[in-house]
């Protein structure tokens, strides 16, 4: 039995797109997705280490990752990042 997962290729840490309005851009964040996946990557890294990601709310964070995973689904690889300033919080968005 594999254990674990296998990670190869480029995982592109992504941005996080904003509107002008200043609210999370879904639909941009999905384009950025599709341009790392023309570009040839294995897979994306949302919420990485971009920095914008522990200056969002829960709810934010919980759209981004549903629209990577979507608009990866069956072409790449998501990983989803769960840093936090504080630990518990750390803990419970992994």
């Amino acid at each position: 039995m594999e254990k674990g997962i296998k990670l190869e290729g480029i995982y592109a840490a992504l941005i996080t797109a904003f509107g002008d309005d200043g609210n999370v851009d879904i639909e941009g964040n999905k384009e950025n997705i599709r341009h790392c996946l023309a570009g040839g990557c294995a897979g994306v890294v949302a919420l990485g280490s971009t920095g914008e990601a522990v200056n969002l709310s829960k709810e934010e964070r919980n759209l981004i990752v549903k629209a990577a995973v979507a608009e990866c689904k069956g072409k790449a690889k998501v990983i989803a990042g769960t840093g936090a300033p504080v630990t518990s919080t750390a803990i419970t968005q992994t």
